[in-house]
């Protein structure tokens, strides 16, 4: 069972903490769709994506790009 999975960054400090055209090191989009590609291998009933509220950020500061990354998810 996965309870959750790592889906925004997790940087101790950040300056400034939402870098406009860049992502950070510790969870970039690609990374969340890695996360996700490997628990399914382990086929899971249910995964749940923790930092959503953190894409929505993003995309209002101009960057949808995490929100995409979750759509390619939901299109596979």
């Amino acid at each position: 069972m996965f309870t959750e999975g790592q889906s925004e960054p997790w940087e101790t400090t950040t300056t400034p903490p939402n870098p406009a055209q860049q992502t950070l090191f510790s969870c970039g989009p690609e990374q969340l769709i890695r996360n996700f590609n490997a628990a399914m291998k382990a086929q899971p009933e249910a995964y749940l994506f923790w930092g959503a509220e953190y894409w929505v950020l993003r995309k209002q500061s101009g960057d949808p790009s995490y929100l995409q990354a979750f759509e390619r998810i939901l299109a596979a």
